[in-house]
């Protein structure tokens, strides 16, 4: 399965965005105790992984059904850490592991909290992954959402800059971002926009 640019791209992202990845962290830290087995469920780069193995974690299974898997795999081999690492192909929902694990985690909450079958993964892996009173990460995500209303699309293009803008600064504000235009709200399509930009970068 080759690997693509756009694939690449997508999970530089991820790892890129800073207050994303200290807030994986910081609730990996918490969740996992010294000798806990860990699910690294749609693994991508495996950094969730690894961050976990640092937190005290025995062992570590990597899943991952595409071609990000070899990148996990690679990222574990530049850290020293493959002798403590499973690296499985598949779907989650879909494999079966040798033994239960103490935690699962996984990044599968894409730009609104739960994206990428995140609801349907997470209940398969506490179902069938998960020891009695195991630990899930994220537990929970919260979605802040308010309405915007656009009053004409000349006024929308030029409040182009201004989206940008704010969707670029999600990245760096800890916290939700709200942007106020001159001119009410938006509606039908460009409904989706205002979603996107008061999505939370808090804590996981």
């Amino acid at each position: 399965m080759l690997l693509s640019h756009a694939t690449l791209r997508e999970h530089a992202v991820y790892v890129g965005d800073r207050v994303r990845l200290a807030a994986y962290e910081r609730a990996i830290q918490v969740a996992v105790r010294p000798g806990d087995r860990v699910l690294d469920l749609g693994a991508g780069t495996g950094v969730l992984g690894l961050l976990a193995l640092r937190a005290g974690a025995s062992h570590v299974y990597v899943v991952d059904e595409g071609p990000m898997l070899e990148v996990a795999r690679a990222l574990h081999a530049a850290h020293g850490t493959t002798e403590r690492a499973t690296f499985v192909r598949g779907h989650s929902r879909r494999i079966a592991l040798p033994e239960r694990v103490e935690v699962v985690v996984g990044d599968q909450i894409g730009y609104l909290g739960h994206g990428v079958g995140l609801l349907e993964s997470y209940a398969d892996a506490a179902e069938r992954h998960l020891v009695p009173g195991g630990r899930l990460v994220p537990a929970s995500t919260e979605l802040w959402v308010a309405r915007v209303i656009l009053v004409s699309m000349v006024e929308f293009i030029f409040s182009l800059p201004v989206i940008i803008l704010a969707m670029v600064a999600t990245q760096y504000w800890p916290g939700p971002l709200v942007v106020l235009y001159p001119v009410g709200v938006l509606r039908q399509f460009v409904l989706m926009y205002g979603i996107a930009l008061l999505v939370s970068a808090g804590s996981v």
